[in-house]
């Protein structure tokens, strides 16, 4: 029974007029996939929208939307390719001052910067939400103590002659005034020390604060003991 059902579908397939007709079906198929991916549609996408400061002594501290809806019109073969990757849009927000300022991204200035960016053929028929509040404050700096966290174990009989020494003792930390003024210190990652009976240094990392957009002159400090 099996072997009559083989024979029956290899001889399908070698029949000419099926082979022909499946070629054709297959070219048909494609040709008209070409033409449907030549017009034009409109198609909703969540993007990822990025304000940058070009100004070095200013930052972009906060803004209250990370993503907009952006209706674009394009071509199928453009729209796919929006499906396929993902396309994070970049405002220039410099020489606009300090503290909070409204975008109106459905302006036509900062629509035509969206449009921009886009593959070619494409354009931005609307953008949702459309006001984008974006905070931008002056770049601090703050020097602060370095604390080590060290929990050293000794030997019978032994201790530390000193204190702790760090090197640096101090670092500079950079960001926006706000979030810097309220940090007095910087403490290292933990680290344990066993069966300590003689001098020692040892290197450690800072511990970085919560908010990424703080930076610091150096990440790393030596810690040593007699």
């Amino acid at each position: 029974m099996e072997l009559q059902k083989s024979n029956k579908i290899s001889k399908f397939f070698k029949n000419r007029k099926t082979a022909t007709f499946l070629v054709f079906l297959g070219f048909s198929s494609i040709i008209w996939l070409l033409i449907k991916l030549s017009h034009e549609y409109q198609q909703n996408y969540e993007v990822s929208i990025n304000f940058y400061e070009k100004d070095k002594d200013k930052i972009i501290s906060d803004q209250s939307n990370k993503t907009v809806t952006v209706l674009l019109k394009s071509t199928g073969f453009q729209l796919l390719r929006y499906n396929l990757f993902s396309k994070e849009f970049s405002i220039n927000a410099t020489d606009l001052g300090s503290n909070k300022v409204k975008f109106n991204l459905g302006s036509n200035k900062y629509r035509n910067a969206i449009q921009n960016q886009l593959f070619k053929r494409s354009s931005v028929l609307s953008v949702s939400p459309k006001n984008v509040t974006v905070t931008i404050d002056n770049l601090a700096s703050k020097k602060v103590a370095v604390k080590p966290k060290v929990q050293l174990i000794f030997r019978n009989g032994y201790q530390l002659a000193d204190s702790l020494s760090v090197d640096p003792a101090y670092i500079t930390i950079y960001g926006p005034s706000e979030l810097i003024d309220s940090t007095s210190y910087i403490a290292t990652t933990y680290n344990s020390l066993e069966d300590v009976h003689e001098n020692f240094k040892i290197s450690a990392d800072i511990t970085p604060l919560d908010n990424k957009e703080i930076t610091y002159s150096t990440n790393k400090v030596e810690i040593s003991g007699m």
